[in-house]
Order: structure tokens, then sequence, then C-alpha cells
């Protein structure tokens, strides 16, 4: 993208050290004779031709507007300046987090986050005893993509794809490209995300969403492709859709000795990027109803930490509809034993005892 505008925004806090706040990385498109401005917040603006990172951010949701602003020589000595919005949104900034991002279509996609500091590590002096085993050793599942598991299409290959699928014109022959695609390759919920958004109309979108659902490597994140569609009935119709299909969900390990969560089970929950995402779309929704819809899909198909659903659960408006979904968020989380960090989320402690009920019950 051509040389790097960095902004490093912030103060030294005592002993010179810099506060451990969070950090955003925009992936902008260089183009002649055009800057962007972009609004933190609303109170907060940045101009760069290219791309920028802003550092000491405070974490939490932040409101992220970005403007084009493109120069055209009229002849004579004259100029005209045409300003157009290109994204208008929120960012979750997870504390002490950098959070990179990538505007392209006028969507504003997390291509990933890495943490800013980490702590140096002690050595402990109580260290904690391997957990028994009762008869036959429990294994270990490797990493995803081994033992025959499928992997997404690499980054290079995809962007051979988004190209051949950007030069149709027509959204159907668009969507004949793509139908063998799904069929036979393996692709992530952000990669389909950014094959939808090349699509000029919603109906023949649905319809491509439908077919790439099945071609998703992680169904789990598959809320991240709503942001393409124009109209709420059609992603309603997707949601809808993808609620009645029958995904396997993922490895969670041993569930007898020990419970979920205990003695081998992989304790991975949503990945950073996509969950930041889910957390902007829930914020973002007017209604509680908008956000279990939501939700409901996402608890269906995608594993996730009990400290992950008490972030979700923030969002709600009313503790009765905070409850239904804790309801079903238990039966995602990876950690059932850490479910109790959710009772803070509840304005009233009826509604977090309500929810021991229901858990003692299951």
């Amino acid at each position: 993208m051509g040389t790097k505008n960095t902004l490093f925004i912030g103060a030294l806090l005592l002993m010179g050290k810099l506060s451990l706040a969070s950090s955003l990385f925009i992936d902008l498109q260089e183009k002649n004779n055009t800057t962007y401005l972009i609004t933190l917040n609303g109170n907060k603006t940045y101009q760069t031709s290219n791309d920028l990172t802003i550092n000491h951010l405070n974490e939490g949701n932040t409101h992220l507007v970005i403007e084009e602003k493109t120069r055209f020589n009229n002849g004579w000595g004259t100029t005209t300046t045409n300003t157009f919005l290109a994204y208008d949104g929120h960012v979750y900034l997870p504390h002490n987090t950098k959070v990179n991002t990538q505007l392209f279509n006028n969507n504003l996609s997390i291509t990933g986050s890495s943490v800013l500091y980490t702590p140096p590590v002690t050595s402990n002096p109580y260290p904690t005893p391997n957990p028994p085993t009762c008869g036959t050793p429990i294994p270990q599942r490797p990493p995803f993509g081994q033992w025959g598991q499928p992997q997404a299409m690499d980054d290079y290959t995809f962007k051979q794809l988004h190209t051949l699928i950007e030069d149709e014109a027509f959204d159907k022959n668009k969507t004949k490209q793509l139908r063998p695609i799904f069929k036979q390759q393996q692709l992530t919920s952000n990669q389909i995300k950014q094959l939808l958004a090349l699509y000029t109309f919603d109906q023949h979108r649905l319809e491509a969403a439908k077919l790439g659902f099945h071609g998703a490597i992680d169904p789990g994140s598959y809320f991240l492709v709503n942001e393409t569609f124009t109209f709420s009935r059609y992603k309603n119709d997707l949601m809808a859709y993808v609620e009645k299909q029958h995904v396997q969900r993922p490895y969670r390990g041993n569930r007898n000795r020990g419970g979920r969560g205990q003695w081998g089970n992989t304790q991975q929950g949503m990945n950073q990027a996509s969950f930041n995402l889910l957390l902007g779309q829930l914020e973002d929704a007017k209604f509680d109803s908008k956000r279990i819809d939501l939700l409901e899909t996402v608890f269906k198909h995608q594993n996730l930490q009990s400290i992950q659903v008490r972030q979700l659960l923030k969002t709600f408006d009313f503790d009765s509809h905070r409850l239904d979904a804790a309801k079903k968020g238990y039966h995602a989380v990876v950690d059932p034993g850490s479910y109790f960090v959710v009772n803070d989320t509840f304005g009233f402690d009826s509604y977090s005892r309500r929810l021991q009920d229901y858990i003692s019950e299951v």
C-alpha cells in the first residue's frame, strides 16, 4: 500500500512507560488525489492518504467514520473535491490489543489482532499437578487442519477467486462461478463475506450466501456476512435458513469424567477477530430480540468461552432477554465451570438466581 503513515497518539505515564491501551490499524487503498478523513467517537479526526495506525486508544466499542475526499482537475486551474462516506460503524478494541482492519468496497473487515505487551513469565513455585487419568489417557486433539480436517482457501488463491468474481458483470454469473467452488472448497466466513460484497442486488446475494454457508469452514462465524445486505429482510431470511441447518459443532474434548472443558478439552472459544465483529453487530442492534436471533445461530454452531458470553450479554437492555440468551449460551461454552462470571451482567439478583437454577437442572 506504499509508504505507511503512522500516527502515535497519547502521553507517557510515570517512569516513562507507555499506557497499555489499545491500538487500531486501518489498511486503506491508496488512490490518486484521494485523502481519507477518519473520525473516532465523533471527536477525533485524522487525515491520511494511505494506511493508518492509531495507538493509545481506550478499550471498548469505538465508533469509526471514514470519508473519502477525491480532488478532480476541471481545467483552467480549477479543481473540484468530492466527499463520500466510505464506512460508518463500530470496532471493538480489547485492552492491550492491536486490532488490524481493512477497508474494502465500503466494508471494514477485521483481519487479525495481537497483544501489544506480554508481561515477563515468572516461575511458579507451586506448579499445578497433572490431572489424573482414569484408565486410558485422553488424547490431545492436534491443531485444526491435521487428522484430515479441511483447511480454508489460502490467501493467494482467494485473491485470484476474488478477482474472478469481481470481473463478472452480472450477479447471476457470479453465483454460477461460485456454486461449484462452495461445493468443493472450504472458505472462511470472512472470505465469503468479501465475495458477497461484490454483488449488486440483495436477492442474488442471499442465494449465494445460502450456498456459501455449506462451504464455510467456521459456520459459527457466519454472522459476519450479515453486513453485506442492504435490507434487513434478506438478512433475516439468511439467519432463518442457517438456523435450520444441522452442522456438527467443533470438537470440545472429553465430556465424560471432569465435565466439559476439563481434562484434555480445548479451551479455545471464538477467535478474537470474529468475536470483535460479533460484539459490534450486537451493539448496533436496536432491540434485544434482534440480538437473541443473532446469538441463537452463533450458539448453535460456535464454541465460546464464558468470559466471551459475559461480554455479549452486556449488550442487552433488559434482564429478561439477557436471561434467555444466557440459558442458550451455557450450552455453547467450553468452560461451563466458569459460567458464574456472567452473573454480574444482571441488574437484579433474581435473574442470576434463575440462571443458576436452570444450570443446576441441566
